[in-house]
């Protein structure tokens, strides 16, 4: 194998697959990337047992010029060093070495076969359900926050995927709070659970002006952009049955500022305590957010556009929880709809187009 490469595109390589590669696993081999070169690419392949990535390289004018085709498995100290060479890198395998050379620096690393590495399972056996990037982006983003960071309940770690004709629904869960957003359709009725971290990690290595296309399979399932291919293990078990957590109807709802109401409830559950709990009370024209603790205490108020429940209304909820909840909305204001001070609260945008839900699980008042 022998073939020259541009730093700049190797930096692009390392950042799509560093994150995989410097993971923990339980085999020693996945400490290490397989790098295999063909006549118009080189595939870079990174894995830690639970997701891998496979990165394609389009060999291009002053990017990539493969000399000869072959397959080796590189060390990380390989590419720790390579990362600090500028211009154009030449690798080249003989035996069992490879040796790294640009302009006067020539530096020699031990190489492993590529038939030690793994084989990945490339199987593509079902209709590709295809988003766009910004789409993807946004159905992660908007769900990754409700999804839980425990084992104790591993299904609960990813975000739920629904896909039918009538309607594609993406939600999460850790059971004190719920993300849920509708995008697109499919023609086939289909549902997987996929970790939130690792779509999370998709987010940040995928090109999201280029479309995400979606395979899954039996035992796992195949994300594809552009030149790279993420693949993962489904969560198994049992999801919760979400939707008849989610009321369909309020005795009171709110209408308010999203950035002034962020603001505020960033601001005062910082003196909430470990939880960031604050109270919130709508009396007259305004909206009262409240917290203290032993040594401190504060509230502030803001106007609200409208509200169409009982005086004196008072929620306890988790600063932490409702910021997040709202940071991502795509709207100047939000809808809050309320049943109580405890039943579940639910935060909407207010746009056109509306097909996000959050919801927040209130605090017992003592």
């Amino acid at each position: 194998m022998n073939f020259t490469i541009s730093s700049k595109s190797l930096d692009k390589v390392n950042k799509k697959i560093e994150k995989v590669l410097k993971a923990k696993s339980a085999l020693s081999i996945y400490e290490n990337v397989l790098v295999r070169a063909e006549e118009q690419a080189v595939y870079f392949t990174v894995s830690d047992g639970n997701e891998s990535i496979v990165h394609r390289l389009l060999a291009v004018e002053n990017e990539l010029t493969v000399k000869s085709i072959g397959a080796a498995v590189l060390s990380q100290e390989c590419l720790s060093l390579m990362k600090n060479l500028k211009g154009d890198i030449s690798l080249e395998v003989m035996e069992k070495v490879v040796k790294v050379t640009q302009q006067k620096t020539e530096v020699t690393f031990a190489v492993l076969d590529a038939e030690d590495f793994p084989m990945i399972q490339q199987e593509k056996n079902t209709k590709a359900i295809t988003l766009s990037g910004k789409e993807f982006e946004n159905i992660v983003k908007k769900t990754n926050i409700s999804a839980s960071d425990k084992d104790s309940r591993p299904i609960l770690t990813g975000i739920h995927m629904f896909f039918s004709e009538h309607g594609n629904v993406f939600t999460s869960t850790d059971s004190h709070r719920l993300s849920q957003i509708k995008q697109g359709s499919f023609g086939e009725e289909l549902t997987i659970v996929v970790p939130a971290k690792i779509l999370s990690n998709m987010v940040s290595v995928f090109d999201l002006d280029e479309s995400v296309m979606i395979f899954p399979s039996d035992n796992q399932i195949i994300f594809f952009n552009g030149n790279t291919f993420y693949y993962t293990r489904k969560l198994e078990g049992t999801y919760p049955k979400v939707d008849q957590l989610i009321p369909q109807e309020f005795s009171s709802n709110l209408v308010v500022d999203k950035e002034e109401f962020y603001q505020a409830v960033d601001l005062i559950s910082m003196l909430g305590g470990k939880e960031k709990a604050f109270l919130l009370k709508i009396n007259g024209l305004f909206l009262k957010v409240s917290a203290g603790a032993e040594t401190s205490k504060g509230n502030k108020e803001i106007a609200f556009d409208t509200y169409d429940g009982p005086e004196n209304l008072e929620v306890k909820l988790s600063g932490k929880f409702v910021c997040s909840a709202i940071k991502e909305m795509d709207s100047k204001k939000i809808l809050i709809g309320f049943n109580g001070p405890e039943k579940p609260v639910v935060i909407r945008p207010m746009s056109e187009n509306n097909t996000e839900i959050q919801l927040v699980l209130p605090i017992r008042i003592k």
